[in-house]
């Protein structure tokens, strides 16, 4: 499963494969749970740590009530799942969340912060406001070990960031996006059935014209209980070994691309 890179400063890096855009009960996901029996974040880091070539495996349950999230309980349980399953060495189990409405201005993945944020009375650690990018950017920011990272982006999405010149408190908080999506309500599990999207390689060069510094990855947005199983596509990172540590400092420093296979 692994292969290593000997970069010119001797840094030694393995590649690790796993998917960062997926969702439980605690949100809208495992829709097929009537049949699956799979509804919690340790039932789905269990499911995918036994699919093929996913060495790291991220849960981020949207962050709202509309979109299912119940309670700041179901948040912290799903930070509890991850640290009970994580693996050092042999598998890495991540809890975020994904902020944010597609009618007002897209979906960003948050990783490395215990707290959620967010705007639904009851349903936040820290405030944010519906759709304001400018506010989630500075406080993603202000956690050193948290990162933003945009979703399935149209060009006029997240504050309109990718149409105008580089903003340094979001070139600060992003580290990347998708470069294709999908096949988000797959219930395929024969890693079969790749992404349709035509991809967002154009929003990404959008970025990198304006300035940013951003990788690329790919994204499985899973809504069913097939974690890791629909697709063959794989984000990947570069690391040098494979603890939470090492994959979260991949992740900041943009050490991953977009793997269609």
């Amino acid at each position: 499963m692994l292969s290593s890179i000997t970069c010119v400063n001797a840094q030694t890096y393995n590649y690790y494969y796993g998917n960062i855009h997926s969702q439980t009960s605690y949100s809208d996901g495992n829709q097929d749970s009537a049949t699956s029996l799979i509804t919690k974040p340790i039932q789905a880091f269990n499911y995918a740590k036994n699919s093929q070539h996913i060495d790291f495996y991220g849960i981020s349950d949207h962050n709202h009530a509309s979109a299912g999230m119940s309670s700041l309980a179901s948040y912290r349980q799903g930070i509890a799942d991850a640290n009970l399953v994580n693996n050092d060495g042999s598998f890495v189990a991540m809890y975020g969340f994904e902020w944010g409405v597609i009618s007002g201005g897209g979906h960003v993945i948050v990783y490395g912060s215990d707290s959620l944020m967010g705007w639904d009375n009851g349903l936040f650690d820290i405030y944010v406001p519906q759709s304001d990018y400018a506010t989630l950017w500075k406080k993603v920011k202000a956690r050193p070990n948290t990162f933003a990272y945009l979703c399935h982006p149209n060009t006029s999405d997240f504050g309109g960031i990718l149409t105008t010149a580089v903003n340094s408190s979001a070139d600060s908080a992003i580290v990347g996006m998708a470069g294709k999506s999908g096949p988000a309500f797959s219930t395929n599990t024969t890693y079969s059935d790749p992404s349709t999207s035509t991809g967002f390689i154009t929003q990404y060069n959008y970025a990198l014209r304006q300035g940013y510094h951003v990788g690329i990855g790919l994204d499985h947005d899973t809504h069913k209980s097939v974690f890791g199983r629909q697709t063959a596509g794989r984000l990947v990172v570069l690391a040098q070994s494979l603890t939470r540590a090492n994959v979260y400092d991949a992740f900041k420093k943009m050490r991953f691309y977009c793997s269609d296979d």
